[in-house]
């Protein structure tokens, strides 16, 4: 939209005169593809066990280990884990940072899913 209104303008002004415009998107796309979901997931979880042992250290010994493997799967069940953890304690819910960085994982899981 920003690319379409810009060319609007730069025809109205008599900047462009052709309607024909070649563009390549090799930055953009390198700069903002450079995680996999499964990474980007892994990081808003570690960010999540962060929050939490922020509040409680002893969260260490009751979470779930950290998935080292690489299938996205297993970073799927990690997550399922990790957020029914955070949603059953009660003593995590009134922490704003955890339930932000909870909400922020499960809006990477729906983006993959």
């Amino acid at each position: 939209m920003l690319i379409k209104k810009t060319v609007e303008i730069a025809i109205e002004e008599g900047v462009l005169k052709s309607k024909t415009i070649i563009m390549d998107a090799t930055h953009t796309k390198a700069r903002y593809n450079q995680k996999s979901e499964r990474e980007i997931l892994l990081e808003r979880a570690k960010l999540l066990r962060k929050e939490i042992y922020g509040v409680n250290e002893d969260y260490k010994e009751k979470l779930s280990k950290k998935t080292t493997s690489g299938l996205l799967e297993d970073v799927l069940d990690y997550w399922q884990e990790l957020s029914s953890v955070v949603q059953s304690a009660a003593e995590l819910a009134p922490f704003a940072k955890v339930q932000e960085r909870l909400n922020y994982l499960n809006e990477a899981i729906e983006d993959d899913l």
